[in-house]
């Protein structure tokens, strides 16, 4: 843990109004969450849930039972859990994910006009900032995701241009590349590492699959 609060702390060295509708906020109360990549934290007694909805930033909601929600419950702007002010970017904020890497500090992994970017907050309601307003990463990329091995090295996996998912790892700057689509860091399973991912298929007349 102490190698994974390292590297994250080594790697910092025109304004839209979107609120929130009755309509989003009567389905939160619902338990009817209309959320795209959902990533769910739980933290004190609380599930916190984080997913591409708004244009401006980064949406949280949270729970006390996965089951009744509030509505958002952002401490920034629009009651976001990362706002456009904060950080890099001016539109396109998906896949967030938000870990807990010590006592009352957060971090966010998410991407914004395509590229992998980080932020951190001591709440997990925020507001999610950058240090320094910049992507993490030169390169298009979506789709983070973050794995702490048992020996605390930490990886980050993301899809870089919805054609290959890489591995970035906290000792290097190196990554290896693989042919996939998207998908999530891997989990340790009987010894070994089990990572599920999804390609873009298609079928050919004859009713045999493409890969695409």
């Amino acid at each position: 843990m102490k190698r994974f609060i390292l590297f994250f702390a080594a790697l910092v060295s025109t304004v839209g109004v979107q609120a929130q509708s009755p309509e989003e906020q009567g389905a939160a109360r619902k338990g009817q969450l209309m959320l795209a990549d959902p990533f769910i934290l739980e933290d004190d007694g609380w599930f916190y849930i984080y997913g591409t909805q708004a244009e401006d930033g980064i949406v949280v909601y949270r729970s006390r039972d996965l089951k009744h929600w509030s509505d958002r419950c952002g401490s920034a702007r629009n009651s976001l859990a990362l706002h456009k002010d904060d950080v890099w970017g001016d539109f396109y904020f998906w896949a967030p994910e938000v870990y807990k890497i010590a006592e009352g500090r957060y971090l966010m992994t998410y991407s914004a006009e395509e590229h992998i970017c980080y932020a951190e907050s001591d709440s997990p309601c925020g507001p999610f900032v950058q240090r320094e307003q910049r992507p993490y990463l030169g390169e298009n990329g979506i789709d983070s995701s973050i794995f702490v091995d048992d020996d605390g090295t930490p990886y980050m996996f993301w899809v870089f241009h919805g054609r290959k998912r890489n591995m970035g790892s906290g000792d290097d700057s190196r990554y290896a590349q693989s042919q996939a689509g998207d998908g999530k860091a891997p989990d340790r399973r009987s010894g070994g590492y089990m990572g599920a991912y999804r390609r873009r298929c298609r079928r050919r007349p004859d009713g045999r699959q493409a890969q695409g």
